[in-house]
């Protein structure tokens, strides 16, 4: 893990949420098979507060997850579910 807590990545890497969406969005159209990248996109969108974008992707993703990313699944459930709300 690159970052202390997930919730401080945006503001320790100075990264954008935006540039990184492109970026997720271009490697999905080169890769639509990969599910790491869907999973690390909906991560990274959960660590953004983008609901809309987290919704939208844990929809594509058909509940399969790659821990890797996540951890383990109850993290999974956990943000799909705030997702939703």
């Amino acid at each position: 893990m690159i970052w202390r807590r997930p919730d401080d990545f945006f503001a320790e890497t100075k990264a954008s949420w935006r540039i990184s969406q492109s970026g997720f969005e271009m490697m999905r159209k080169k890769y639509p098979e990969f599910l790491e990248i869907l999973n690390a996109y909906c991560r990274l969108g959960c660590i953004a507060e983008d609901r809309a974008t987290a919704r939208r992707l844990f929809g594509e993703s058909d509940s399969r997850v790659t821990l890797s990313q996540w951890g383990e699944r109850k993290r999974f459930n956990l943000l799909r579910r705030w997702s939703e709300q």
